[in-house]
C-alpha cells in the first residue's frame, strides 16, 4: 500500500510505501569513474540507479505517474490533501490577436489541467500561448523564468505590447514592482525564495527542456515556488530520462506536443528544405575525435571556403543567412573565409554585448545585414522571421539542437514560405558518424 499527502503544488509527503515510490521514480544514470592502470588513468562509464525521492518527499507532478503504476499493479493508493485550483474568469484575449484553433485548444487544456509541459515548435507562437493563458486570469500574479537575458527582454517587450505591466529581476534589480515578474533562473535563485514561496499564482518556465537535472537551478527555483498554475514551454522535449522525469515532477505531464510537420500543414511554419555540400576527403587518419574535429571542421580551409561560397551566393540574391559554429576558433576561421569571398557579415559570440546582439538581430531581421556567424548563444530565444537560410557548420549531432537552429527561420512571412538549412557531407572518421545521425533527422522530418 502507498499513502501520500499532498502538501502543496510543489511537494508530496510519503506516509507509507517509500520503497515502492523509489522503484516507481527510479532511472538509470551513467557516471564516469577513474580507473588506474599501470601506465595511465582513464575514465570508465558506469551505470547506476537513481531516484527522485528526497527524504520522505517527492515533487507533486509525479502523482499521475504513481496513480497509473498503482492501477496497473493493483496496488492500493491513498492520497490526502489537495492543490488549490484557480479557475479562469475570462476568455483568452490579446489586443490585435485572433487565436488560431490550435492555440485556443491548448489554452483550454492548460486551464483544465492547471499544470503541464507545452511543446510548440519554434515559430509556432509559444509566447502568444503564454500570454493567452495569463490573460484568462484577472489580477493574478505570475513568475516567468527564462534561461537568457535576451529572452527576458523579448518577453518583457511582448507583454508590454499586449497591455501587461511586467517588471524584470536581474542586473542589480531585486525589487518586485508588479504582479508579473520576469527573471532568468540565475538571477531568481539569488532572491529570498523562502519569503517569495507563496507570492505567485502561476509560474511559467520558458525553454523548459533545458537543465532539468536533479539539484539544478530549475529544480531549486520551482520546488521553492508554491504557485498552483505551473507550465513549461519549449520547442523540444529532452530524450534524457532524468530531464523528462524532472520536468514531469516540477511542471506536470506533456499536455500539448505539436510537431514541425503539423505546424507546416497548418501553414504557421515555413517548409524546411535541406541542401548538402560535398567536402573533399582530407588526407590522413584521425586517431581521436578531437583531432578529427580540429582538422576536419575547425581548421578545414576547403570546408570553410565552401561555406563562404554558399553565403556569397545567397547574399548576392539579397537573401539572409545565419551560420552556426561552436568554437571561437571556427568562428574566426569562417569569418576570414567570408572576408576573402567578399561577404559582409557580423559575428555574435559570448563576449558580444547585449546591445550589439540586439542590433545584429534587428539588422538581420530587416535585411540590412544579410550574413551573421553565431556561436550557440543564438540557438534559443532569437526569432528572425525573414531569415532565408541556416547553415549548420558545427558538424555535431543533436536532434534538439538541429531543430532549435532551424527554428530561427521557421516563421512564415508574406515573402517567405520556405527556409533552407545547409549542411556539409563530412566523411572523415568520427565526423561521418555524426553526419549520418543528422541525415536520420533530415529524412525523418522529410526535409530532404
Amino acid at each position: 500500500m502507498i499513502k501520500l499527502k499532498i502538501l502543496d503544488a510543489s511537494t508530496i509527503e510519503i506516509l507509507e510505501g517509500i520503497s515502492l515510490i523509489r522503484e516507481i521514480l527510479s532511472y538509470k544514470s551513467t557516471i564516469f569513474v577513474k580507473v588506474r592502470g599501470p601506465k595511465r588513468t582513464w575514465k570508465k562509464p558506469k551505470t547506476i540507479v537513481k531516484n527522485f525521492v528526497n527524504g520522505k518527499h517527492i515533487h507533486t507532478g509525479f502523482l499521475d505517474r504513481i496513480r497509473l503504476y498503482c492501477q496497473k499493479k493493483k496496488i492500493k493508493l491513498e492520497v490526502t490533501g489537495s492543490v488549490e485550483r484557480i479557475e479562469a474568469d475570462r476568455e483568452p484575449e490579446l489586443p490585435g490577436i485572433i487565436f488560431r484553433d490550435d492555440q485556443l485548444k491548448t489554452i483550454k487544456k492548460a486551464i483544465e489541467e492547471q499544470r503541464g509541459f507545452i511543446k510548440y515548435p519554434t515559430g509556432g507562437g509559444k509566447s502568444i500561448l503564454m500570454f493567452g493563458i495569463m490573460s484568462c486570469f484577472k489580477d493574478k500574479s505570475w513568475l516567468i523564468l527564462c534561461y537568457k537575458t535576451a529572452i527576458v527582454n523579448q518577453l518583457c517587450e511582448g507583454l508590454k505590447q499586449f497591455g501587461f505591466n511586467p517588471c524584470k529581476i536581474g542586473a542589480g534589480q531585486k525589487e518586485i514592482t508588479s504582479n508579473i515578474v520576469i527573471s532568468t533562473l540565475q538571477s531568481w535563485k539569488n532572491m529570498p525564495l523562502v519569503d517569495l514561496a507563496d507570492r505567485f499564482d502561476g509560474v511559467l518556465l520558458d525553454e523548459a527542456h533545458l537543465a532539468m537535472s536533479q539539484g539544478g537551478t530549475a529544480e531549486k527555483a520551482l520546488s521553492m515556488c508554491l504557485a498552483p498554475l505551473r507550465f513549461g514551454f519549449s520547442g523540444s522535449i529532452s530524450k534524457e530520462v532524468e530531464k523528462k522525469m524532472m520536468s514531469e515532477g516540477l511542471l506536470g505531464e506533456v499536455i500539448e506536443n505539436m510537431e514541425l510537420e503539423e505546424g507546416e500543414k497548418l501553414g504557421i511554419l515555413a517548409k524546411a528544405k535541406v541542401k548538402l555540400i560535398s567536402v573533399p576527403q582530407k588526407k590522413g587518419v584521425f586517431k581521436t575525435y578531437k583531432i578529427a574535429y580540429d582538422q576536419g571542421i575547425i581548421n578545414n580551409e576547403i570546408r570553410n571556403k565552401l561555406i563562404a561560397k554558399v553565403a556569397k551566393e545567397v547574399t548576392d540574391q539579397n537573401e539572409s543567412i545565419l551560420i552556426f559554429c561552436v568554437s571561437l576558433e571556427h568562428v574566426e576561421n569562417l569569418s576570414e573565409s567570408l572576408r576573402k569571398e567578399g561577404v559582409k557579415h557580423k559575428v555574435v559570440r559570448g563576449e558580444t554585448s547585449q546591445e550589439e546582439r540586439e542590433e545584429a538581430k534587428l539588422k538581420l531581421k530587416n535585411k540590412e545585414e544579410l550574413c551573421v556567424i553565431s556561436t550557440n548563444i543564438w540557438v534559443e530565444g532569437v526569432d528572425i522571421p525573414s531569415l532565408n537560410h541556416v547553415f549548420n557548420a558545427t558538424g555535431l549531432y543533436s536532434e534538439n539542437a538541429l531543430c532549435q537552429k532551424l527554428g530561427r527561420g521557421l516563421r512564415v512571412t508574406n515573402e517567405k514560405k520556405v527556409v533552407t538549412i545547409w549542411d556539409c557531407i563530412d566523411t572523415p572518421r568520427f565526423l561521418a558518424r555524426h553526419f549520418a545521425k543528422r541525415m536520420v533527422v533530415y529524412l525523418k522530418n522529410d526535409w530532404l
